[in-house]
């Protein structure tokens, strides 16, 4: 059976442009799927809850395979849930409705003495254990 709350698969970034963006749109639709399936548990009280990756796929225009990439944890026709008040619990904690505000950048971030770029202007790229971290490729 699978745990909950239900963590998609995600796939790591890409190092080119075409990569990155199918990655994201994996992830994105990954995501769609687990707050799909935390509704459908939270709506179903039963205990025991089996979903056919078919079923949630027709619901959300996606194909089975692609369900099952993203969820998948060994079944081949779906995914069962043994749902607890516990995991009741905490999956409606987490579905909240995510209305809060972006936490604005800490002055910690920046140095006085080096950086003089003006404030809103993108953070520098961090150094780490002797190389640079870089953000993804930017699509044009």
């Amino acid at each position: 059976m699978a745990e909950l709350p239900i963590r998609p698969h995600f796939k790591r970034r890409g190092r080119t442009c075409r990569t990155v963006q199918k990655v994201h749109a994996f992830n994105k639709m990954a995501q769609r799927i687990g707050d799909y399936l935390h509704k459908l548990i939270l709506e179903d009280r039963a205990r025991v809850q089996h979903y056919s990756y078919s079923e949630i796929g027709r619901a959300l225009g996606l194909e089975p395979q692609q369900v099952e990439a993203a969820i998948g944890d060994g079944h081949y026709t779906g995914v069962t849930f043994f749902v607890e008040p516990a995991h009741r619990n905490l999956i409606a904690s987490q579905l909240k409705p995510k209305s809060r505000m972006p936490k604005p950048v800490s002055s910690t971030h920046r140095s006085v003495t080096t950086d003089t770029s003006p404030p809103g202007a993108p953070l520098p790229a961090k150094v780490g254990k002797g190389f640079l971290l870089r953000s993804p490729p930017r699509c044009a």
